[in-house]
């Protein structure tokens, strides 16, 4: 991916200092921008998913990721976590309170290595994922997300990329989730499968909960 911003900013070419900064902020642009196309393409699967899964008067009521951690609470997914669920949630926790923009919520929810789920009576550990995710993207929604600047010139204060690839990671593992309690009910086995090759005759329920595991499908 190429990203140039010259094309935008006329000033860049002023002096050489003002060219090696927007020379550092390209670079880290190209390795930004495609996590966070990839993390609003999962936020996007997530929210058709919801509308499919959850109750569209509770939807009506209460917004999508409210109705889903009021979902997931209610049918206890918290039974049922993919592996390494909590402690992805917690590492991004650690990393918002690095973070001046983030850290009021991060300390409101994570305090002495546990995650604080009094915070709100809509949430459990399989809701509180999403529920911090959804805070992050919101800033992107509306306009007011951060974008990172090269180390150079600046104090590294949080590592955006990490944190972008964290919230993408926890995003579709609260799909896998969301697909769990439908296959605790609904579950089948695979037949003649045209991907997962190597699991022929297996619940489709066990590959779920492996699936994130996997190092090639």
């Amino acid at each position: 991916m190429k990203v140039s911003i010259g094309n935008f900013d006329q000033s860049c070419m002023y002096c050489s200092t003002a060219a090696y900064y927007d020379s550092s902020r390209i670079k880290l642009f190209e390795k930004y921008i495609p996590k966070l196309v990839s993390f609003q393409f999962a936020w996007g699967a997530l929210e058709t998913i919801i509308s499919k899964f959850v109750e569209k008067n509770r939807i009506s009521k209460f917004g999508k990721i409210n109705a889903l951690c009021m979902f997931l609470k209610d049918n206890e997914m918290k039974k049922h976590l993919p592996n390494g669920y909590i402690a992805e949630v917690k590492r991004l926790l650690k990393l918002l309170k690095t973070s001046y923009e983030y850290r009021p919520i991060a300390e409101k929810l994570y305090n002495n290595e546990k995650i604080n789920l009094t915070y709100n009576n809509k949430i459990n550990e399989a809701g509180c994922g999403i529920f911090i995710i959804y805070k992050i993207r919101n800033k992107l929604a509306h306009g007011s997300l951060s974008m990172p600047e090269p180390v150079e010139f600046t104090d590294p204060k949080i590592n955006e990329i990490k944190l972008i690839e964290r919230c993408t990671r926890i995003v579709l593992m609260t799909i896998q989730i969301i697909f769990i309690n439908d296959l605790l009910k609904n579950d089948f086995l695979i037949e003649n499968p045209k991907v997962l090759f190597n699991f022929e005759n297996e619940s489709a329920l066990k590959i779920v909960k492996k699936i994130h595991l996997l190092d090639t499908i």
